[in-house]
């Protein structure tokens, strides 16, 4: 893979390179004007005229090639920004394929959990009828039996106001009421 083009120090750099061709250009333009006027007085030759008009053309073509370089390094660096975007998009987009998941599985698991508590409240519930009809056919006390739904039901309200979690010592407490040890 390819390193990452450093692309604020390159667009640095070529900008130096850029001022320092300019600079040079005004120079061979000001040479240009006097070795204009000497050719004409015949006090220089038009080879050194014609040398200073080959550089000035390769000084503008240099600083043409470096503005091109600064746009080209421009559109590298949107490529790149681009391509991260797309990268990130990408991984965003596959983690929320797994948190989806997730919830999927949450959720089926809750579904599972509900179905469960049901049968164990109509199963608690037909026990409480069935310990009544016993308890007063021996004339036994049922009372805790018969507050064993309200208790259940009490029970699961809270722990629906806390998602389902029990504080310190609740749990303990629950049981002991289920049971009867108040």
């Amino acid at each position: 893979m390819s390193e990452v083009m450093d692309f604020a120090a390159t667009r640095e750099q070529l900008r130096e390179q850029l001022e320092r061709a300019e600079l040079e250009l005004v120079d061979v333009r000001d040479r240009l004007g006097e070795l204009a006027l000497d050719v004409q007085l015949g006090s220089a030759p038009q080879a050194d005229l014609e040398k200073a008009r080959a550089q000035q053309v390769a000084l503008t073509a240099r600083a043409s090639e470096l503005q091109a370089a600064l746009a080209a390094v421009d559109g590298r660096e949107a490529e790149h920004v681009a391509a991260e975007a797309q990268k990130q998009r990408q991984a965003d987009e596959k983690r929320l394929e797994e948190l989806q998941r997730t919830c999927d599985a949450a959720g089926a698991q809750v579904i599972d959990l509900a179905r469960q508590l049901g049968a164990a409240l109509a199963a608690g519930d037909s026990a409480v009828q069935e310990a009544d009809v016993l308890g007063r056919r021996l004339d036994a006390n049922t009372v805790v039996i018969a507050q064993w739904p309200t208790t259940a039901r009490r029970l699961i309200n809270a722990r629906l106001g806390h998602a389902g979690i029990f504080r310190p010592g609740e749990q303990e407490a629950a049981e002991r009421a289920l049971a009867g040890q108040t």
